[in-house]
């Protein structure tokens, strides 16, 4: 009788230690895992060698935020490039606006100065009738 006690201590012990651990680990991803859905990607997973659920289940959070990780961290590199093409395409628009300034610039002399020759030209000729 007394063995079976000793027995069933042992094994009642055996079970809470292993309830215990279980209960542990999956409270310890849980917060994890929340910490993780607020956008903290500094949690870490610690990968568990082992083929029990929990350590599949741990290992697939391990692996969930790493590739979240190099999402976040690929979409901030897009963006960084999106925003330096556009700096430069600003920069290319407001050269492309000044030379075509400069250009309006320089028909409108060329212009007035073909005015002012057909002007003359036209005096030219007006004198010359004049004077035949």
């Amino acid at each position: 009788m007394r063995t079976h006690l000793t027995i069933s201590a042992l094994v009642f012990l055996m079970s809470a230690r292993t309830i215990h651990l279980i209960v542990g680990s999956l409270i310890d991803n849980t917060a994890k895992t929340q910490k993780l859905t607020k956008g903290d990607l500094t949690t870490v997973f610690e990968r568990v060698d082992g083929d029990s659920e929990l350590a599949v289940l741990n290992n697939s959070m391990a692996d969930m935020k790493d590739t979240l990780t190099d999402i976040v961290r690929a979409i901030s590199e897009s963006s960084d490039a999106i925003s330096s093409a556009a700096s430069q395409m600003n920069r290319a628009s407001q050269q492309m606006s000044g030379s075509a300034n400069e250009q309006a610039a320089s028909a409108q002399e060329i212009s007035s100065a073909i005015e002012d020759i057909a002007k003359s030209i036209q005096q030219n000729s007006k004198e010359k009738e004049k004077n035949r």
